[in-house]
């Protein structure tokens, strides 16, 4: 009887006194008359003699192919069998090769969709949450705080009459303003005045 060929071998019919080693990218299972591709999406292991899909963070876009190509910087794969990667999507970033999912941009940057590698520094004024796309400007009433990166309003006894500022102002002498998140000052009413800056209210006249 004849000997059947090995794993990773072939041969057609004929006087054959030894099978033929399947070509990169190519595999046979024992007994084959000839070898089958491996496709996009997998690549050969020569280990197993097997086609074994890429893992997630690599793909392979051509069939035969004796190894899966790491998705690059601004790219990733999600799933196992991957033929290409795809581009972070907005709000996200990716700075190593490989990678499987793309980061989050941290709070006070954004970036919108693209081989990303990096996020955007919000403007002087402008504020935005984690894995944001753009970024938000503070309205009047309010400042840009920088150390939770959110807009607060201005407390009372100052103002911010603009949209975007970094700090609010004092409201002047003979002025105030009584409440929170305020957009201007208010003259003191008769009766009443004020000798300090920055004022939540007026003081009376004395007798």
């Amino acid at each position: 009887s004849c000997k059947n060929c090995t794993a990773g071998s072939y041969r057609v019919a004929g006087n054959s006194t030894s099978c033929t080693t399947c070509a990169v990218g190519k595999v046979s299972s024992a007994g084959s008359s000839d070898c089958t591709e491996c496709s996009a999406g997998t690549y050969t292991s020569s280990a197993t003699n097997t086609c074994v899909s890429c893992e997630a963070g690599k793909y392979s876009d051509t069939a035969g192919v004796s190894s899966c190509t790491a998705c690059g910087l601004g790219t990733y794969s999600a799933t196992v069998g991957s033929t290409s990667c795809s581009s972070c999507e907005a709000g996200k970033f990716q700075d190593v090769n490989g990678a499987s999912s793309c980061k989050n941009c941290t709070a006070g940057s954004y970036r919108v969709a693209g081989n990303s590698t990096s996020c955007t520094t919000c403007a002087v004024g402008k504020v935005s949450s984690a894995g944001s796309s753009d970024c938000t400007e503070c309205s009047a009433g309010t400042y840009t705080s920088s150390a939770t990166n959110t807009c607060v309003s201005c407390e009372a006894g100052k103002y911010s009459d603009t949209a975007g500022v970094s700090s609010c102002t004092a409201c002047g002498l003979g002025t105030y303003s009584a409440t929170v998140g305020s957009t201007s000052c208010s003259s003191c009413e008769a009766g009443k005045f004020q000798d300090v800056n920055g004022a939540s209210s007026c003081k009376n006249c004395t007798a």
